[in-house]
């Protein structure tokens, strides 16, 4: 048991970690996709 959880204590830091990257990744391409439509409304 403590081998498994030794081993996947470092997978969850990885999925925690990836999935933090890509929230912050979605939220600045959301982000530049709105300022790029603003600015070809203008």
């Amino acid at each position: 048991m403590i081998v498994i959880i030794v081993i996947s204590s470092p997978l969850i830091v990885i999925l925690m970690t990836v999935i933090i990257i890509i929230r912050s990744w979605s939220i600045h391409t959301n982000e530049y996709g709105k300022s790029s439509s603003s600015k070809s409304v203008i």
